[in-house]
């Protein structure tokens, strides 16, 4: 038996003993906290050297487990700066007001669900992976249904992973803004409310792109207005020049950002950055660097030259 499943018991033997309501079971990464601890605690050690990263390339051919669990002992991560969901909180605060058992039900490793319930301090259990079960999908289901039985309890979750947990919900709470996702759950039959989420507006991301910045690209044109080179082919090369090197600069300051987490969310004023606030998912920004620099790139590989033939003694 795993330590997973003695813990489990462990919660199930308490509640039926002391707790007089349904229990509400929260669900972490995405919906207590808007950040996932998978991409923070790559993140939170990938300064840690050479070795660190073997040994993490080696945790990942073993799975997801093993990958998260060597992460979570890798990494140190301070939970009481997460950007946890004041909404989910309030739903907690009432459960616990209405002598509801909470518990805490993630995919993400022990030692940092541990740690975050320890935190708050108002969590009646915990269920979470080991270094060898993930604690996902079908699995959480599974044993959230032995724990509690069908419709025997409440979850607040946040995407489609959780969708056959919510299928066995008495109530499905849905801190997503996803009306795809909604009706989807609708149609199984399970009885639906939603948690308010921030919204990933184009001014969030034009924050977190720096766009603001792109001024200083615009030395750029200095070269062709001082050859005075003002044909269309000129302006269209100096100006994909200009897309491209702001691009490649986005990807860098989302890159700095998602290193830097800690380091930012203990400073007053970086603390609002998209990312350590928890305005933009990690995931988001993890999936957008390579975008931009691809872009950037593209830009480059056809305009680049042409552009900097005022600079350089080439020909195009």
């Amino acid at each position: 038996m795993t330590e997973l499943s003695t813990f489990q018991n462990l919660i199930v033997n308490n509640d039926r003993q002391t707790a007089p309501g349904i229990p509400l079971v929260v669900d972490l990464d995405g919906s207590l906290i808007q950040t996932d601890l998978l991409y923070e605690s790559f993140f939170a050690s990938v300064k840690d050297g050479l070795e660190h990263h073997w040994l993490t390339l080696k945790a990942f051919r073993r799975g997801k487990a093993p990958l998260k669990a060597y992460l979570a002992e890798a990494s140190t991560i301070d939970y009481a700066l997460l950007p946890f969901s004041n909404e989910i909180l309030e739903l907690i605060r009432e459960a616990k007001s209405q002598d509801r058992p909470v518990y805490l039900a993630t995919a993400s490793n022990r030692l940092h669900a541990e740690g975050i319930a320890a935190h708050l301090g108002f969590f009646d259990g915990v269920f979470s992976s080991d270094d060898t079960v993930n604690l996902v999908g079908n699995e959480k289901a599974r044993i959230l249904v032995d724990a509690f039985g069908e419709r025997g309890f409440d979850y607040i979750g946040n995407g489609h992973a959780d969708l056959e947990i919510w299928k066995q919900a008495r109530t499905a709470y849905i801190a997503n803004n996803s009306s795809s996702l909604r009706r989807k759950l609708e149609l199984s039959g399970a009885q639906v409310k939603s948690v308010d989420t921030p919204s990933r507006s184009l001014r969030i991301w034009i924050k977190a792109l720096r766009v603001h910045q792109y001024a200083k690209n615009a030395l750029i044109f200095v070269p062709m207005l001082t050859a005075h080179a003002y044909t269309v082919h000129d302006i269209l090369s100096a100006s994909l020049a200009f897309v491209a090197f702001s691009l490649c600069a986005s990807s860098a300051y989302l890159l700095n950002d998602v290193i830097d987490l800690n380091a930012d969310r203990q400073h007053p004023s970086k603390k609002n950055r998209p990312f350590a606030c928890g305005a933009i998912p990690v995931l988001d920004g993890i999936i957008a660097i390579p975008v931009l620099v691809l872009l950037a790139f593209g830009c480059a590989a056809r305009y680049l030259p042409c552009s900097l033939q005022y600079c350089l003694p080439i020909s195009c």
